[in-house]
């Protein structure tokens, strides 16, 4: 009966720690919008400018989706894959922001993003 007991809870506890580490994914759309607030706020972007940063995260952001699709959980593209698509996200920034707000943004505000998304540990 204990024994019984104990493998039900580990199913329930590995059942929620993996419903945690799905839930937290955001969609391409939601993490558009929340990293164009974030630049709205720190570069001091105009309508337009936001709204073209926006898409331009967008786009990386759907396209690292599809990078993702079919690997195994836990794993990463390929860094030169990842790459490619961050450097093309940031020729359109270049395009988009005043020189002064790019070079902050590249000096500043994407390494502390960077720092953010890495895991505990790496």
């Amino acid at each position: 009966m204990k024994r019984k007991i104990t493998v039900l809870l580990v199913m329930l506890f590995a059942i929620m720690v993996n419903t945690q580490a799905q839930g937290n994914r955001r969609t391409p759309e939601e993490r558009a919008k929340m990293m164009a607030q974030r630049l709205t706020d720190s570069l001091k972007l105009t309508a337009d400018q936001q709204k073209n940063v926006e898409a331009a995260y967008l786009e990386s952001g759907q396209a690292m989706a599809k990078l993702r699709e079919g690997l195994a959980p836990g794993t990463q593209p390929e860094k030169a894959d990842m790459d490619k698509i961050n450097n093309a996200r940031d020729e359109k920034f270049k395009l988009t922001l005043t020189e002064a707000q790019y070079k902050r943004y590249k000096d500043e505000l994407e390494p502390a993003m960077m720092r953010r998304q890495r895991p505990a540990g790496n």
